[in-house]
């Protein structure tokens, strides 16, 4: 069984060292550094959906635990402009399903008006980190003043323009390469022009180069990925990734997707 989260704060709060002595000054008020290991990953995405799209933090153990099946204890209370979430442990759904895994759980923060939102994070009633939610049209930003027991990856998570299309097609065999070039023409001719900034989305990221990163696809072979703009007739967009797999017989493999959450 894995030590709780609870035990190992305590340890190695206890383990801190206090700076001063007995026979110095009583007056004197020396400020106690806390540096507590991150133990948890907090995550931001977008809720794939039509209309609005809700903010969700997404809560990882960094630990990888001994089952599959553990869930995290936390408490978000949610006003207005401040956001007050506790994390208080990891625990086990019995009974344990076998294998390694990470605790994980997954908070709706809702859609959230731009501005400023006062953000603490705590550990237990132990530990405390004070930051601020940025909520721009572009993007959401999370910056901490500290950040004890925690790790906030992405601290930036740019938001998804209306209208966008994004996904690779990865040819599994040589003979269908060139099949694999012509949907991309394909698609090309159907999508408009679009900048997208450098950075994390969700779903896929853009590198400084302008490629394309897919998040959760795991193709080993070599392909195209892509993001684009689109406002045209979704049923043409399928009729174009169903024939092209059709005839790729298996081995085109073409993901796309879009901001409603649309698989096609």
């Amino acid at each position: 069984m894995k030590r709780s989260l609870a035990r190992k704060i305590m340890n190695l709060l206890l383990g801190i060292p206090v700076i001063g002595c007995l026979s110095c000054n009583k007056d004197l008020d020396l400020p106690v550094v806390v540096d507590i290991p991150a133990a948890f990953q907090i995550s931001m995405n977008e809720n794939l959906q039509p209309g609005q799209r809700p903010l969700k933090v997404e809560l990882t153990s960094l630990e990888v635990l001994d089952c599959t099946n553990y869930s995290i204890d936390y408490h978000l209370d949610q006003g207005s402009k401040k956001i007050h979430l506790t994390i208080n442990d990891w625990g086990l759904n019995e009974p344990c399903e076998p294998g390694s895994g990470v605790a994980k759980e997954e908070l709706n923060l809702g859609f959230l008006p731009d501005g400023d939102y006062k953000l603490l994070i705590s550990l237990k009633d132990v530990v405390q980190n004070d930051g601020v939610l940025l909520v721009r049209p572009e993007h959401y930003s999370i910056r901490m003043e500290t950040a004890n027991g925690i790790l906030v990856d992405p601290g930036t998570l740019n938001r998804l323009p209306e209208n966008t299309i994004w996904g690779g097609v990865f040819p599994r065999v040589d003979s269908v390469q060139t099949l694999g070039e012509s949907f991309l023409g394909g698609l090309e001719s159907i999508v408009g022009p679009e900048t997208f900034s450098p950075g994390i989305y969700s779903s896929f990221e853009i590198n400084a180069d302008g490629k394309v990163i897919l998040h959760g696809i795991d193709e080993k072979g070599a392909g195209s990925t892509f993001v684009f703009h689109f406002t045209g007739n979704r049923a043409d967009l399928v009729d174009l990734v169903e024939y092209y797999r059709f005839h790729g017989d298996g081995d085109l493999m073409i993901y796309v997707f879009d901001e409603d959450g649309y698989i096609y």
